[in-house]
C-alpha cells in the first residue's frame, strides 16, 4: 500500500470510528490535518483495544507493543511498519507524551472497565501539543458535542467562534 492510501485509510477510519471529531478536523488547517487525523487514529485503536480482547493480558501485550514502537520512534530508531507508526512518524512534532497518556487511558479501561473513560481528554491534550490552546479550542468543543445536539446559527457561532459547548 502507498503512504497516500495509508493515509486515506486513517481518513476513513477516524470518519467511521469517530465522526464529531473528523468533522472537527476539518476546521483545522489544512496542513495540519494529516497530524490530527493521525494522533485520533492512534486514539481511536487505543480506546478500541479493551472491547476487542477476550483476556485483559491480550490488551496489555497489545499496549506493550505501541508503547515499544513509540519509544523505538522517539529514539530515532526505524519504524515499524503499521499506517498509524507511519503516519505519525511522518509528522514534524510527535507528541509522544500525549501518546503515551493515550495508552495509559487505554490500559486502566482494560484494568477496570468500570472506571471513567478519559480517552477524550488525553486525545484533547494531544492536539493542543499539536496546534496549541488557542487553536484547538473551537475544534474540542465541536468534537466533544453529544451526537445527536442540534445547534442553531447563534449556538454554532458560540461553539466554533468562542470554543463554548452549548
Amino acid at each position: 500500500m502507498q503512504p497516500q492510501e495509508e493515509a486515506m485509510d486513517l481518513v476513513a477510519m477516524v470518519r467511521a470510528r469517530d465522526y464529531r471529531r473528523f468533522i472537527a478536523i476539518q476546521l483545522a488547517q489544512p496542513a495540519m490535518r494529516p497530524a490530527l487525523y493521525a494522533v485520533t487514529a492512534f486514539a481511536s485503536d487505543m480506546a478500541r483495544v479493551p472491547a476487542m480482547v477476550s483476556e485483559p493480558l491480550a490488551g496489555f501485550m497489545r499496549f506493550a507493543w505501541w508503547r515499544e514502537a513509540l519509544e523505538e520512534m522517539e529514539q530515532g530508531r526505524p519504524v515499524r511498519h503499521h499506517p498509524i507508526l507511519l503516519a505519525l512518524a511522518a509528522l514534524q512534532a510527535v507528541p509522544f507524551h500525549a501518546l503515551q497518556e493515550i495508552i495509559t487511558a487505554g490500559q486502566y479501561r482494560l484494568e477496570d472497565p468500570d472506571l471513567p473513560d478519559h480517552m477524550d481528554e488525553k486525545l484533547d491534550h494531544a492536539w493542543r501539543a499539536l496546534l496549541g490552546e488557542a487553536a484547538t479550542k473551537p475544534m474540542r468543543a465541536l468534537a466533544l458535542l453529544p451526537i445527536n445536539t442540534r445547534l442553531g446559527p447563534r449556538h454554532l457561532w458560540r461553539v466554533l467562534v468562542m470554543g463554548i459547548r452549548p
